[in-house]
């Protein structure tokens, strides 16, 4: 399940029937598990500050990933609101999609506070309805330093895309 590419919001009304706690669910649910990086890499911005009542630019990401969130993001129900960081999505693609390849896992360290997330692919190892995509999406904050790793040795071509619309910068460490 791919549901990670960024949501954004802006001039967000709460109904007053709605309690904080169920505002912002992103957590395992039914078909949703939080195995798949759809859960974990999905990244809610609030442009203006109206999603996360707090400053524009702030990110709901998944209670799962618990080792994405930064030491200035705040634990709610089913989410982190990261209301000072804004996430934005590194995606790693195979250049050539090499079928007799089966990608590992990639680990993403972020070097200032030395916290890792992963990503597990877009879909099981077992699962046997298409063939999987040769990528890997793991969301970072700008102005950081991370550490790229793969569990297997990664195709000869491939390349970084980093989504993201603000002037900032990231250093990738690739091993």
């Amino acid at each position: 399940v791919d549901l990670f590419y960024p949501q954004r919001f802006s001039n967000v009304q709460w109904l007053p029937s709605v309690e904080d706690g169920a505002k912002i669910v992103m957590e395992e649910m039914g078909w949703l598990e939080q195995d798949y990086d759809g859960l974990l890499q999905n990244a809610l911005i609030d442009e203006d500050g109206s999603f996360l009542n707090g400053p524009a630019g702030g990110t709901a990401i998944a209670a799962a990933n618990s080792e994405l969130a930064k030491s200035s993001c705040i634990s709610e129900r089913g989410h982190f609101a990261c209301k000072q960081t804004a996430y934005r999505m590194l995606r790693w693609e195979a250049v050539e999609s090499v079928s007799h390849r089966t990608l590992s896992k990639m680990k993403c360290a972020r070097n200032s506070d030395g916290r890792a997330t992963w990503s597990k692919g877009n879909m099981k190892d077992d699962c046997l309805m298409a063939e999987p995509r040769h990528e890997r999406v793991v969301l970072v904050s700008g102005e950081d330093a991370y550490s790229l790793t793969f569990f297997t040795s990664p195709p000869k071509h491939h390349r970084l895309f980093y989504l993201s619309e603000l002037s900032e910068r990231i250093l990738l460490d690739i091993f």
